[in-house]
Order: C-alpha cells, then structure tokens, then sequence
C-alpha cells in the first residue's frame, strides 16, 4: 500500500474508478451494463489525503454495491464538492435501498444480504475512510435508493498553501 500522507485529486481519483468499473461491467454482462448508467458531476477540489488508487478502489465498491441495487438497470450519480473545508465524494443510486434492520449491520465485514457475495465491500470502503482520515454517512430509504456521502478533509492546494507562505512573510503582499 502507500502512505497514508500522500496526496491525491478526487476528481481524478474518482474519473479512474468510473472508467476501471464501467470496463469491468461491459466485460461482464454487456445486456446490463447498457441498463446501467453513470452519470458525474464532478466539481474540483483541493487535493485529499490518500492515493489515487485507493480513492479510486473505494470508488469501485460503491459503484458496485449500488449496481447490486439495480437489478435491471439504473442511475448511480456520483457527485464531488467542496464545503466548509470538506471534500465531499456522493454516490447515489436509484435502487432497492436499505431495510432499517440492515442498515445498523452494513459495514461488519462478511455481512451481506446476497447470495455468491462476500459481505466485504463497505467494511474494505470504511477501512480506507479511516485511514484517510475521512468520514462516511450512509442515508437509504427502501424502494427509493442509498446515498452515501465521504467527506475528506481537504488539504490545502500547493498554490493557495504558497500564496499563504509568502503573505505571512511579506504583510503587503495578498493571497491571490
């Protein structure tokens, strides 16, 4: 693995998971993956913490546990943003939702509601949020669909951190 100090663009993060999970859906089951859509609105933010591919492995678990809640096709919105120092990684879908009685048990790993499947992904996707220093929010309504919102701190952006540098030195000067 690499370390957890390195920095890395969720935009980009996020388009490499897209990209790696729409392949492995064509190359699986053409039929469906054209029921399937992705649709991205993805918004710059300053760089996080962690590695482009472990973002962008989290990425493809969420992808693939929302897929699993469309069983004949669907929209999984991923959205990114910044807000109050946060960057913010949303993926929705339109899907089979949560029961409430499930929610409390998602992220224990080896639980999972589906037969053939192993009951890892959230608890892989909740062990990278920690170690990234993140945070995960999972909001579901039966019938409706899941939304699941990651916010990482954001780290300052090489240019904004420069800007701020050379203004602490120099009191005339303003971070642009």
């Amino acid at each position: 693995g690499s370390e957890p100090s390195a920095r890395t663009s969720l935009h980009d993060a996020v388009r490499l998971g897209v990209r790696l999970e729409e392949a492995e859906w064509r190359a699986q089951n053409r039929e469906l993956a054209d029921a399937r859509r992705i649709d991205c609105f993805l918004q710059n933010t300053n760089t996080v913490r962690g590695s482009r591919q472990e973002i962008a492995r989290m990425v493809t678990q969420l992808i693939r546990n929302a897929a699993e809640a469309l069983p004949h096709g669907g929209i999984i919105t991923i959205s990114t943003e910044s807000r109050s120092g946060q960057a913010l990684l949303i993926v929705s879908d339109d899907g089979t939702g949560i029961s409430i009685e499930n929610r409390a048990r998602i992220f224990e790993p080896f639980f999972t509601t589906r037969a053939g499947h192993q009951g890892l992904g959230l608890s892989i996707v909740q062990g990278l949020v920690q170690r990234m220093g993140a945070t995960v929010e999972i909001r579901s309504d039966e019938g409706v669909g899941t939304t699941v919102t990651i916010s990482f701190p954001e780290e300052a952006s090489v240019d904004a951190k420069a800007n701020n540098d050379q203004a602490a030195r120099d009191p005339e000067s303003k971070a642009v």
